[in-house]
């Protein structure tokens, strides 16, 4: 009745039932609301509570009813209880915070919550409290924090140089292996592009312009770029000096957007140094055999001259396997030697106008044997009249590697092509076999050192590994390319464009 009576002092006779079904259906969204909604008088004294915040909390209504949310509070500060009775009575203004509770199962929670007045008649006769229960927002956002505190520490404590940008290139941090291999500070570099304060050289020491984009290559085009293992990559330290370096350079995505890059660097100077030894020992071990071994070679040449020595035929072939394998050594020695030049950058170019069908004609020669053993038919396409300026002896390393692989790994009385022309400022050349073929698998593999494909070592007994590591460090030197198509059980083709 008291209802009715304000109802009908307020709005008159005749509209009770509408009023009423409008605090019908108020009362309705309050208690279906999944938000915690308490009502307290000015001492705040519960008086109300809907089914949601009896579910968060664990007690009952009948439990509530003129108890204060302390029942399930109290976990606060004083000070914070004291500033949110400052602010809703004294001030007059509603309360917005966050609050830790706990359930009456003893569950802890975190929930936001806001309280404001009640009037009647311009009076204040209590409060209206709501809680929404955030905990797993919270504990969602500790995880995340402690996951990202984790990460940042085993980003700052690793051995390698890292740098983390924004999608614009700009350094946003850094870790303590950058600062101790650059002597730059992180406040020194913060919001600066990378490159704009760590110069990059090259082999000459002049700066690498094709790497200034790395990371906005990296960030553009969502790839992970690695700088060339066989290129030479310094950066400048603060105080000037240089060290050599491998860089990678990854892209930071989110929702399949690029948001930034990550840098990772390493300092490479004493595996240069390891790889310097190793070359200038190979050097010197390659250059010192090369006498003993011409000498067995001259010396058996000598004895294995039927016109001047009594041999019998089995012996004649004894030493022509000697024969044969000694020069195979010498064709080994010379090889490694000349990676070693390379390596060391002490090969020395004699450019000379060069006829290629003369270096093909030669290099076959020498292979005439097996040729024949393998009943194999060559077909040359080569212009008697192109010439062009070059190192006479880097092309017939070149030749040589290529179509004395060709005729090993190819397949007895099968095809091998060699073609070379000019095209426009380059001179191509393609060396093409009906062979084994390298597996898909390991085609990456190919121009390093020592490597032999696993499906010609069983077939094939002869064979290195360093004749095409030799070859790409060949081509690399005359600024040229290689390239090469190949299948398994059919064949392959080795294609080379060099500048005239």
């Amino acid at each position: 009745m008291a209802l009715k009576n304000i109802i009908t002092k307020l709005f008159g006779n005749g509209r009770e039932k509408d009023l009423e079904n409008d605090l019908q259906r108020l009362y309705s969204a309050v208690e279906s609301s999944s938000n915690h909604i308490i009502l307290t008088d000015v001492d705040g004294k519960i008086t109300y509570a809907n089914t949601a915040a009896q579910q968060i909390t664990g007690y009952s209504f009948e439990e509530m009813k003129g108890k204060t949310p302390r029942l399930w509070g109290g976990r606060m500060p004083k000070e914070f209880y004291q500033n949110l009775w400052h602010v809703i009575k004294e001030e007059g203004k509603p309360f917005i915070g966050e609050i830790e509770n706990q359930r009456k199962n003893g569950e802890v929670y975190t929930a936001i919550i806001h309280v404001s007045q009640v009037y009647e008649d311009g009076k204040l006769v209590g409060f209206i409290g709501t809680e929404e229960d955030i905990s797993s927002e919270k504990n969602t956002e500790k995880l995340l924090a402690e996951e990202k505190a984790k990460l940042e520490a085993s980003m700052l404590s690793i051995g390698y140089g890292l740098v983390l940008t924004d999608k614009k290139g700009e350094i946003t941090m850094v870790n303590d292996s950058f600062t101790k291999m650059l002597n730059w500070s992180s406040a020194d570099v913060m919001g600066r592009k990378l490159l704009e304060v760590i110069p990059m050289l090259g082999k000459d020491k002049q700066e690498v312009p094709i790497f200034k984009k790395l990371i906005e290559d990296a960030i553009l085009n969502k790839v992970k770029i690695a700088a060339n293992s066989h290129e030479e990559i310094y950066y400048v330290r603060k105080d000037g000096t240089l060290f050599p370096v491998y860089i990678t350079v990854s892209p930071i995505l989110y929702k399949g957007e690029s948001i930034g890059a990550v840098e990772v660097f390493r300092d490479i100077t004493k595996e240069k140094e390891i790889e310097e030894a190793k070359t200038e020992f190979l050097s010197l071990a390659s250059h010192q055999l090369r006498t003993p071994l011409s000498v067995i070679n001259w010396y058996l040449e000598l004895i294995n001259n039927i016109k001047t020595t009594n041999l019998t035929v089995e012996q004649h072939k004894y030493l022509s396997e000697v024969s044969r394998a000694s020069h195979s050594m010498v064709d080994l020695v010379n090889a490694l030697l000349n990676i070693s030049r390379f390596d060391l950058g002490t090969f020395k170019f004699e450019m000379e106008c060069i006829k290629p069908a003369e270096i093909v004609e030669g290099v076959l020669k020498e292979l005439n044997h097996s040729i024949e053993n393998k009943n194999l038919e060559i077909k040359i396409d080569v212009a008697k009249d192109l010439s062009f300026i070059s190192d006479a002896s880097i092309f017939k390393i070149i030749l040589q590697n290529l179509i004395s692989n060709a005729v090993k790994y190819t397949k007895d009385s099968t095809v091998v092509s060699i073609k070379i022309g000019a095209i426009n400022d380059k001179i191509s050349i393609q060396v093409t076999d009906q062979g084994y073929g390298i597996p898909e698998d390991q085609k990456n593999c190919i121009f390093t050192k020592m490597f032999r494909a696993r499906n010609i070592k069983d077939k094939v007994s002869e064979g290195t590994g360093v004749g095409l590591y030799l070859v790409k460090k060949v081509i690399e030197s005359l600024k040229g390319e290689i390239t090469f198509e190949s299948k398994e059980d059919v064949g392959t083709t080795f294609s080379v464009n060099l500048p005239k």
